[in-house]
């Protein structure tokens, strides 16, 4: 069967994407200057993740990023200059400002990606959720060696067991903290609209003006769940199940990182050509998403409007997201079929 076609939402926003990243990594290298090489050099690496990774870039979007060190010492220095760049490059190019002042754009050391994994630290150090949007929708801005320096370290610190599992190693490490994290952000769901709702009542916002508002915006964070953060997670756990359909098959190096080199639509794409006999699925789920993100393009305060003045179009992409989300179950169940890796996304 022919490879399913994206959609043409999803190539207009991969466009906008790439002529922005390449803009930003233009104006970025020039705030910094001669100050480059000192601050990024082989050891550090700006890595993009959000729509910027994903591909999924509007005009409006914001710029979602981590930096990491390897093998050198933090430098508080280097990571305000750093920040102070990107946020004047930015600016140069008409783009949304950092989010909570570039906090999250804050210097990490490559060991505190891997040091902790799959303890309790790893939580609450954040180091988790940076880790997985690092494999799963990151890439590199600035700073390739580094990245790639990076990626090999959390790569081998999944992968402690494959030396005495040649040929028949399954990344089980690696799915359990895929589907870990994924428990993560549905918990994270319910928690920032328990905020919000703090937040619009200290507006002054109550009675059914408080309800209708924050049910907006639980219908604009339902939306991001169902679409992009399922699709983020589940088009690796897929694409692993039908890498090694078999208890007996082989996950290799090469493979992860292969899929990891993919945004997340291309490896649910990628999913046809390993097997054909799901590529109709694949289809109607890619243009599930095509729909989102047409609906989904520009402000954010505009579709939150939207969502709660204009009820056939709020029941509208709720209606898409449950299909969207019951299509992904179908393909688990379907590429799983009770296989090792798929049992143990239960038990």
């Amino acid at each position: 069967m022919i490879t399913p076609a994206l959609p043409a939402a999803v190539l207009r926003q991969r466009e906008t994407t790439e002529h922005t990243v390449e803009a930003l990594r233009a104006a970025l290298g020039r705030e910094l200057g001669a100050d480059a090489d000192a601050i990024l050099g082989e050891h550090t690496t700006f890595i993009l993740t959000g729509s910027a990774g994903r591909g999924e870039m509007t005009a409006g979007s914001d710029v979602d990023g981590h930096v990491v060190r390897v093998d050198q010492p933090l430098d508080s220095g280097h990571d305000a200059r750093l920040r102070a760049a990107t946020g004047a490059a930015l600016a140069a190019l008409g783009l949304p400002p950092l989010d909570r002042g570039g906090a999250f754009l804050a210097m990490k050391s490559g060991a505190s990606l891997t040091d902790c994994l799959g303890s309790a630290d790893d939580d609450h150090t954040n180091a988790l959720t940076t880790r997985m949007l690092f494999l799963l929708e990151g890439r590199p801005l600035l700073g390739l060696p580094a990245y790639e320096t990076l990626l090999r370290r959390v790569q081998q610190a999944y992968r402690g067991g494959a030396t005495k599992h040649t040929d028949d190693f399954l990344p089980f490490f690696l799915f359990n903290d895929i589907i870990r994290y994924w428990r993560t952000v549905l918990l994270n769901h319910e928690d920032r609209l328990r905020k919000k709702g703090a937040e619009l009542a200290a507006e002054g916002l109550a009675g059914s003006a408080l309800e209708d508002e924050l049910l907006a915006h639980r219908r604009y964070r339902g939306m991001k769940l169902r679409f992009p953060r399922c699709l983020t997670c589940f088009s690796a756990l897929t694409h692993v199940l039908a890498i090694a359909p078999k208890d007996s098959d082989s996950v290799s190096e090469a493979d992860e990182r292969a899929m990891f080199a993919m945004t997340p639509l291309e490896r649910l794409r990628a999913i046809a050509t390993l097997q054909p006999r799901v590529a109709g699925r694949i289809g109607t789920m890619l243009d599930l998403y095509g729909r989102y993100l047409d609906h989904s393009a520009g402000e954010k305060g505009d579709l939150v409007v939207r969502l709660r003045e204009d009820p056939e179009f709020a029941r509208t992409t709720s209606r898409e997201g449950r299909r969207f989300t019951d299509e992904m179950f179908d393909l688990v169940q379907d590429l799983g079929a009770g296989n090792r890796l798929h049992r143990q996304m239960l038990i």
